[in-house]
């Protein structure tokens, strides 16, 4: 573009006294090339009617988990990118602050700090060996520098706490379905005393006794939390998505701690069944 704009400069130039025709030729010429460019570049462009221009979902996503005001994000950069266009060029939770690895490892993000769930590998080892995990929904995990003790408001507690011991009780739980998406499963947990092993998690919704399905995870808070670094009294939340059918409306949760034994063989600590409200 730049060099045909040269070019057409340096004929307008040229041509002025010979004959004024070649002005209107130069003039139809740049139209009819930007006319083309146009009607090519267009429907490239166009992104609407587009199940493949997903860019933009990783950013979606974070805001579904509604960050806290001002809450600083480390994410990928396919998060960051998605992220810094919805908050800068749409307005939408302009209060977010996309953050680089370095930048969370200075310090600078001050107040809340939150990492997505894929951009977990990219925390600062010396945050990530002493933090403490919240998961703000399937996506968006919050960082903290002590444990939280008490469940975050909006938490409904009708079902009763069940104990599955070794130090675990699950207090609460909810299932929502995101607009158009998966179901979340949202577990509270509370460390009566640090547990003695590692458990991993298996989510299983019900609907009139029946599994609609499952998902298993090897330590909370997307494998980054394990059990053991749970400090007593602590309230850790959890989350897990589902793609469940479209008819789907869960009324039961099956939840099971477990771990694997040195032989190979999975060890059950308690099974929990549980109405969902």
């Amino acid at each position: 573009a730049l060099g045909i704009g040269l070019l057409a400069d340096r004929l307008w130039k040229r041509v002025a006294g010979v004959w004024p025709g070649w002005r209107a030729l130069i003039l139809i010429v740049l139209a009819v090339l930007a006319l083309y460019r146009g009607v090519t570049a267009y429907p490239r462009a166009d992104g609407s009617d587009r199940p493949d221009d997903n860019g933009l979902v990783p950013a979606w996503a974070i805001l579904a988990d509604d960050p806290p005001t001002g809450a600083a994000v480390l994410g990928t950069t396919e998060d960051l990118l998605a992220l810094s266009y919805v908050t800068q060029i749409w307005g939408q939770r302009p209060d977010l602050r996309p953050i680089t690895p370095a930048q969370a490892s200075e310090g600078v993000a001050g107040g809340e700090l939150t990492v997505t769930a894929a951009a977990l590998s990219l925390l600062p080892a010396e945050i990530a060996e002493s933090a403490h995990f919240n998961a703000l929904g399937p996506t968006v995990i919050g960082v903290h520098a002590t444990p939280n003790v008490a469940l975050p408001p909006g938490w409904s507690t009708s079902t009763a706490p069940h104990d599955f011991g070794d130090g675990i009780r699950l207090l609460a739980a909810q299932a929502t379905r995101q607009p158009s998406g998966p179901w979340v499963i949202r577990l509270a947990w509370q460390a009566l005393a640090r547990p003695d092993h590692d458990w991993s998690v298996s989510v299983r919704p019900t609907q009139g006794g029946a599994e609609l399905g499952q998902t298993d995870q090897r330590y909370p808070i997307a494998g980054a939390y394990p059990t053991t670094r749970w400090e007593a009294g602590e309230v850790v939340t959890d989350a897990y998505s589902l793609a469940l059918p479209l008819d789907a409306a869960p009324d039961g949760l099956t939840v099971i701690l477990y771990r694997m034994a040195e032989d190979g063989s999975f060890i059950n600590l308690d099974i929990a069944r549980l109405p969902l409200p």
